[in-house]
């Protein structure tokens, strides 16, 4: 004898944030309030590349200097708020 169990599964892929990644710069545009969290930008290897105080909906990073690769944004507020992958070609 077996038991039906409904269950609701419910994905939030509405993120508050969309990064763009462009030639020279990656930009991290909010949809919602993230004024006085960091940004921070690491290397795979967990080198610390550069930190940002978000002071606005936008808030971006020059990688006209930076190799290609993959890279990590972290946005936080005293606590881990979100983490990113970012392809750089």
């Amino acid at each position: 004898m077996f038991t039906a169990l409904d269950i609701s599964v419910s994905i939030n892929s509405q993120k508050p944030y969309s990064v763009i990644v462009r030639s020279d710069e990656i930009v991290i545009i909010f949809k919602e309030d993230f004024v006085s969290c960091f940004a921070d930008f690491y290397n795979l290897q967990g080198n610390h590349i550069e930190r940002k105080l978000i002071v606005s909906d936008t808030v971006s990073f020059n990688i006209a200097n930076i190799a290609s690769g993959l890279y990590i944004i972290v946005l936080s507020r005293g606590e881990l708020l979100a983490v990113e992958k970012v392809m750089i070609p």
